[in-house]
């Protein structure tokens, strides 16, 4: 670190201006008594040499340190009595000053033995002798000052050493000090007592444990263990911190029974160094480059990027930790961990301030190394600048590297990234509200669980995170997770799930016992892609999803892919969904029900620009909501409107399926096509219990065509559909459960088929269960039957169709209402029948009238039949044929060139 060498009176301008009463600058350097002047005048034929150390009066002490350094130790007034026996106060002056070599002494002449540079290694005030005033015994040394400084050679006027004084220890004793201002480096200081609330008003040093213990005496054990008892208005380092620095209640013990008469207090902190733990892994190393007190108050560490908190090879080394709060702190340079638990930390049992870290925040394998932490409330925090982008960094130990407050959190600023490594580690973690976050980089997780992840196990304001959402290894690693309410969040990059179970994803509202539980509007600019893990790469909501907006930056791809695991890439809320837009395509993936938007409940809209394409897995690809039928107040799985502008395409089992237990309001497709799997590329709705699945309108712009699956290309509506317009059928089904107002085929009907039951509520004399029939293109080995139920069977004998026009030609095809075919499987054939499940008697089952515009033929083989059969057939125009059909019933016309085609009408049984 850059040595800073602070000048006594710019010291006096710029720190003490403002303190508080009783610190007294003019106390330093108070005028000379009488006595004073004796002893200065006694000594002053020392002055022309290097003289040894010389007591100048009852309050200055001059020496010169091992390296030539004039140093002066200044006392606020006077503790040594001048006017005591010579022997005794050289007792005095022994017993308070040690050095390395030679002693103190007053202005005699010395032997040349003694006469050399000396390390100050010790001031004992608790050595000082009590004056007696009054018949009472007072201490000389409570409250006074002590000022250590170096100063020019007097001979010469040139600094002979580094310009440093530096001492080993400054003990006090039970004695509390005013002002103690160090011109180098002190090793450790005691001070302060049970009955005063201030331990120390105001320390200034250089350095404070820089040489370690060998600037301290040999005896007792020296150590770099300093304890101030009560009270430190402001502690002021130029350099390094690396020694242990406690500030320490001051308590009084009453009948066994401690009373606190002042907490530990730090009021404020200004390093302009580092705080450094020793590198040395070992017991000796607990505690260094540390600062701990009851309570702090704010705090500045370092002036440049290279200097912060480092943690050392001890526990608790490179740490400033406060039993109750810590105001705010500001760090130049980095915060780093290292092998060892709690290095390099900040860490309060209740509240924290804002934080400000210059550098980095780095974890090591401590536990809990290179971390921010408070057991109550957490202000603003902030990593990194506009102009020094730096991370958030896991390390292996577990919650390393991470920032974490035992109640609200306000606002995270990381101009970088987030990086998981360990358990818990490279987290933003909150027990309250999080007020929001934005990270510059990217959010990674790691190998341990719940690494590189934000969390709150209350709510979360609005995120930002300007790269990738990364899931790594770890299950839950690479998160957003907000036990209550997510409101907002926003991903500039992708969302990537990683091997870890639940890993890269975002997920709001997760604790079942939150009041709320939601996940706000999310907007992804990338694509989110499942990984390897359960449910990685998945948005999740515990309760309701507001809107989710994603690729828009995309210019290739899919906005949403499906992985390995199961649920992988997934939307899913446990309430309902708001709105769900994608900028392109979906795919899914191997994973069950990858690629899906699952909610319980309503989902009101999705759009996706692009295909829906299933993958292998079952339900890949898949827009499914579900009913709740077991809830207080039931709940309908209903889906409003689905727009997906490419194909909606199957390929595993229920795969690029859009499924509502309820309602499916809308649907507007570009093309359907069914895969291999049963119900791949379909659209179902009332599926569930809890409400009929009417439908108020499907347009499909290009084919509808079946796979090889069961149900594959299929549309299947629960209750009834308003309107359904496709480009074609092609191997596909429409199944409606209730009528079919309007159906228009703007294409071919090839090898499908098309059904409705009838009305929920039929009329006294009518029962239409499809409204009417256009076809543009041809009707080729397909049937479109009225009266029978979604699994094919027939239930209603009343059933009617409207009006029927085909613009091309009908070609071994089935048209009935209200009849099922006889023993030999054959509609048009004498064995015909009206279903035998009547609804009214005052209803007749009919169809309204048809017209082919085309062709209307069968086949050359033999052995099969076709017709266009009900009870009633009010017209019938095919080929350019128009039958005299009147209104008599039971009549009968074959059709066609090939003689297998017939229009029939049933008579009831």
């Amino acid at each position: 670190m850059n040595t800073r060498k602070f000048s006594l009176r710019a010291l006096a301008a710029k720190l003490f201006s403002k303190r508080p009463a009783p610190v007294v600058l003019t106390a330093l350097h108070p005028k000379p008594t009488a006595a004073r002047e004796r002893i200065r005048s006694g000594i002053e034929p020392l002055e022309g040499r290097i003289a040894p150390a010389v007591l100048l009066n009852g309050h200055t002490l001059r020496f010169h340190d091992s390296d030539g350094d004039a140093v002066k130790v200044t006392f606020s007034s006077d503790i040594f009595d001048l006017n005591a026996n010579p022997a005794v106060l050289q007792t005095t002056l022994d017993a308070v000053f040690k050095f390395t070599a030679g002693r103190a002494h007053t202005g005699a002449e010395l032997p040349s033995t003694d006469d050399v540079k000396q390390q100050l290694q010790l001031i004992d005030l608790s050595k000082v002798p009590l004056s007696i005033v009054g018949g009472i015994s007072k201490s000389r040394v409570a409250g006074i000052s002590v000022t250590v400084t170096s100063d020019t050679d007097p001979l010469s006027g040139v600094a002979l050493g580094d310009g440093l004084a530096s001492i080993g220890a400054l003990n006090a004793g039970n004695n509390w000090l005013n002002t103690v201002i160090i011109d180098g480096d002190l090793g450790k200081i005691t001070a302060g007592s049970s009955t005063t609330k201030v331990g120390v008003g105001i320390l200034v040093a250089q350095s404070i444990g820089k040489f370690g213990t060998a600037t301290q005496p040999a005896l007792p054990t020296p150590d770099l263990h300093s304890v101030i008892l009560g009270r430190v208005g402001r502690l002021v380092v130029f350099e390094d911190v690396r020694g242990d620095f406690q500030v320490a209640d001051a308590a009084i013990s009453v009948n066994g029974v401690n009373t606190i008469t002042q907490r530990g207090t730090i009021n404020q902190i200004t390093i302009l160094g580092s705080l450094v733990g020793d590198s040395t892994v070992s017991a000796a190393s607990n505690n260094s480059g540390r600062i701990e007190a009851y309570d702090i108050g704010n705090v500045t560490i370092g002036n440049d990027p290279s200097e912060g908190i480092f943690g050392g090879g001890g526990t608790l080394s490179g740490a400033i930790t406060a039993t109750h709060a810590i105001g705010s702190v500001t760090v130049s340079g980095s915060i780093e961990g290292s092998d060892s638990e709690s290095a390099g930390v900040i860490t309060a049992g209740a509240t924290i301030g804002f934080v400000k870290v210059g550098g980095e925040l780095k974890g090591g394998a401590g536990l809990r190394s290179g971390s921010i932490r408070s057991g109550g409330s957490m202000g603003d925090v902030t990593i990194g600048s506009v102009s020094a982008s730096h991370d958030v960094i896991g390390g292996s130990g577990e919650s390393s590297g991470s920032i974490v407050s035992g109640n609200a959190l306000g606002n995270v600023h990381v101009f970088g990234s987030v990086k998981g490594g360990g358990f818990d580690a490279g987290q933003i973690f909150a027990s309250g509200n999080i007020q929001s976050v934005i990270v510059e980089g990217n959010l990674e997780g790691g190998t341990g669980v719940s690494s590189g992840e934000i969390e709150s196990l209350r709510g979360l304001g609005p995120i930002l995170v300007r790269g990738d959402v990364m899931g790594g290894d770890g299950a839950g690693s690479g998160v957003v997770v907000a036990a209550s309410a997510l409101s907002r969040i926003t991903v500039l990059g992708d969302v990537l799930g990683g091997k870890g179970g639940g890993s890269g994803g975002i997920y709001g509202g997760h604790d079942p016992s939150a009041t709320v539980r939601s996940l706000g509007n999310v907007m992804i600019n990338g694509a989110l892609i499942g990984g390897e893990g359960v449910s990685s790469g998945d948005i999740l909501s515990g309760g309701t999803m507001a809107s989710v907006q994603i690729g828009s930056s995309l210019t290739a791809g899919f906005a949403i892919e499906g992985g390995i695991g199961a649920l992988s890439g997934t939307m899913y809320a446990h309430g309902s969904i708001e709105n769900v837009s994608t900028f392109r395509g979906v795919q899914g993936g191997s994973g069950a029900g990858s690629a899906s938007i699952q909610a319980e409940g309503l989902i009101r809209n999705v759009t996706i620009r692009g295909d829906l394409a299933g993958g292998t897995g079952a339900e890949s690809a898949s827009i499914l909501s579900h009913e709740n039928a077991s809830a207080l107040r039931p709940i309908a799985g209903d889906i409003g409107t689905v727009t997906i502008t490419g194909t909606l395409m199957g390929a595993g089992q229920r795969t690029g399926l859009v499924e509502a237990d309820g309602i499916l309001g809308r649907a507007t497709i570009g093309a359907i096509h069914g895969g291999g799997g049963s119900f791949s590329g379909s659209l179902v709705s009332g599926a569930g219990f809890v409400r009929p699945g009417a439908t108020a309108s499907i347009t499909v712009a290009g084919l509808v065509e079946g796979g090889t699956g069961d149900h594959s290309g299929f549309i299947q509506i629960g209750g009834g559909l308003a309107s359904l317009t496709v480009g074609g059928l092609s191997l596909a089904g429409v199944r409606v459960a209730d009528d079919i107002a309007a159906l228009r085929v703007n294409g071919d009907v090839l090898d499908s088929i098309i059904t409705a039951r009838g009305r929920v509520v039929p009329s006294a004399t009518s029962d239409v269960a499809i409204g009417s029939v256009l076809v543009t293109g041809n009707v080729s080995n397909s049937s479109i039957l009225a009266g029978e139920d979604v699994t094919g069977a027939g239930v209603n004998a009343d059933a009617q169709i409207g009006r029927v026009r085909v613009i091309g030609n009908w070609t071994a095809s089935v048209l009935a209402a209200g009849v099922e075919q006889g023993t030999d499987g054959m509609f048009g054939t004498s064995d015909d029948r009206l279903i035998p499940v009547t609804n009214s008697s005052q209803i007749i089952a009919q169809i309204a009238s048809v017209l082919v515009q085309g062709s209307v033929n069968g086949t050359a083989a033999s052995g099969d039949h076709f017709g266009f059969v009900s009870q009633r057939v009010g017209a019938f125009s095919g080929g350019g044929v128009v039958l005299p059909l009147t209104a008599i019933g039971g009549q009968r016309f074959d059709v066609g060139s090939n003689g297998d085609t017939t229009v029939r009408e049933v008579i009831p049984a």
